[in-house]
């Protein structure tokens, strides 16, 4: 006797379903029954409708045709679902008349199924049927980076379906991964770590468990979903989130922290704080980070440290949290801490005038960049190997730097960057007398001044610098300090700028 309807699917599908796994494998009723080791009269109640089968029939019947469930569940019951709603004509008795049907059931996978079935179908074979048992464990991990390896190389509307829809995708771990993923692209791309921290909201929402683990798990993903907003430059949002993130896992305290790490919230909360130029709270956070973080975090907590003393001009200080960071670093290898310690050395060094020994560094700076393959990380490599050239008395090369450099954020439309770098360049010229060059510049600024990137006070000391250049009276020292200025107030709207310029100079 079959169990109770178990509340998973339409009993309406299932019956058309069942018909559906038969005809897969060419078997009239009796040879499906035997070849699923059932009785005939059981696979002739599924069919007609009399007996709905539960998940677990299913999933032998599907096996039996060479089928994973996650594949039934993802791709054939919405498939089946559609059809009917097209009110499409499937027989009741038997699948003799298959081809109008047989067209209708292609025309429903050509729509939101299709991806997923494109991305099933090309490893069936080397698949078993995957099912999350028992409590959240640290194995959990493995079958998260097998499950992320087939959906990285999906669009981002494929992910979203199979994470909707496959049970497989919808697990702690996955959302774990999913976050971390995105805080890799965060590097590189602000888009697509918004893409991937809002999947990990997503199956953090849709995975198994206790109130108190789930809370603790949206909260998890949430943090992550903030730090994207930052780096997408929302930061008002990213503020709103970050309180809601904390919200939810500390609502499931009683959970524990287990398997995932709150010294990665704290870290990620620096990063914010830091941004919004709260600097001692951004220091408060990393040193909580690395009380509770184990010893193989503590120098990806040390760079974001000297991350946030760079930020606040503090070189010297930058300079000795690196120090501290390095052999902690260099003992994980990671390409991505690596570029980070050596690329803030070598920015702080230069803020030094300590140019020969910054200098000494960027073979290694750059050749890290290239391997990590991250646009941006390559730019500000350039950029960085400009400002070397400029402060070791090479204005040539220092100046074609700059305008590679210049050319990317303009096309790029990374407005605050391409700012500085201009200034940098246009410094260069008027210590060598190219006033009218500076002039010219000025007047490729004019679309910064629309970008929503850079606020009120620092519009205005760019003001002062372009009407300055374009009356052929702009400095050398007004590009240094309105270059410097910007700098320091990338996320500060309060700072004010004093020009010293006299009215109307």
């Amino acid at each position: 006797m079959e169990e109770e309807m178990e509340e998973w699917a339409k009993a309406e599908d299932l019956k058309l379903l069942v018909l559906l796994l038969r005809e897969l494998g060419g078997w009239d009723q009796a040879g499906f029954a035997a070849a699923a080791g059932m009785s005939t009269s059981s696979i002739c109640h599924y069919e007609t409708g009399k007996t709905v089968p539960p998940r677990r029939t299913v999933k032998r019947l599907a096996a039996t045709v060479g089928l994973p469930m996650s594949f039934v569940e993802a791709s054939l019951l919405p498939a089946l679902k559609a059809a009917r709603a097209m009110a499409v004509p499937f027989p009741e008795g038997d699948f003799a008349e298959l081809e109008k049907p047989g067209a209708e059931l292609v025309r429903a996978l050509a729509g939101t199924a299709r991806p997923a079935l494109a991305a099933f179908l090309s490893t069936l074979e080397e698949r078993e049927p995957w099912e999350r048992l028992g409590p959240p464990v640290e194995e959990d991990r493995q079958q998260a980076l097998d499950a992320w390896s087939r959906l990285e190389p999906c669009t981002s509307e494929e992910r979203r379906y199979l994470v909707e829809t496959c049970r497989e995708y919808q697990t702690w771990a996955l959302a774990e991964r999913l976050c971390h993923a995105s805080a890799e692209a965060a590097s590189d791309r602000a888009d697509r770590a918004l893409e991937l921290a809002e999947l990990a909201c997503r199956a953090a929402e849709l995975a198994p468990g206790g109130e108190a683990w789930r809370s603790r798990l949206q909260g998890y993903a949430l943090a992550y979903l903030a730090n994207a907003r930052r780096v997408a430059g929302n930061l008002p949002e990213a503020d709103e989130t970050f309180a809601r993130a904390w919200e939810l896992w500390k609502a499931g305290a009683e959970a524990g922290p287990g398997l995932l790490a709150e010294w990665r919230l704290l870290g990620l909360e620096a990063s914010l704080h830091r941004d919004r130029r709260r600097f001692r709270q951004a220091l408060d956070r990393l040193d909580q980070a690395r009380a509770m973080a184990l010893p193989e975090a503590a120098g990806r907590i040390l760079v974001k440290k000297a991350a946030t003393l760079d930020q606040m001009g503090e070189a010297a200080l930058a300079i000795e949290a690196v120090h501290e960071a390095a052999p902690f670093v260099e003992g994980t290898g990671e390409p991505r801490l690596l570029f980070g310690l050596r690329f803030i050395l070598a920015a702080n060094l230069c803020h030094l005038g300590r140019y020969a020994e910054a200098e000494s560094l960027l073979p290694e700076v750059r050749a890290l960049a290239v391997a990590l393959r991250k646009e941006l990380d390559l730019v500000r490599v350039v950029w960085l190997d400009g400002k070397l050239a400029a402060g070791l008395g090479r204005p040539a090369e220092a100046a074609a730097s700059f305008e590679q450099v210049r050319r990317e954020f303009t096309a790029q439309e990374i407005a605050w960057d391409a700012a500085l770098v201009t200034l940098d360049l246009a410094e260069l010229y008027l210590k060598s007398g190219r006033n009218r060059e500076v002039r010219d510049l000025a007047e490729e600024m004019i679309w910064i001044f629309s970008s929503q990137e850079i606020h009120r006070e620092a519009l205005a000391a760019l003001r002062i610098f372009c009407e300055a250049a374009r009356n052929e009276a702009a400095t050398a020292a007004l590009a240094r300090k309105v270059g410097q200025y910007l700098y320091r107030a990338q996320h500060d709207p309060e700072l004010r700028f004093e020009s010293g310029m006299p009215p109307g100079g």
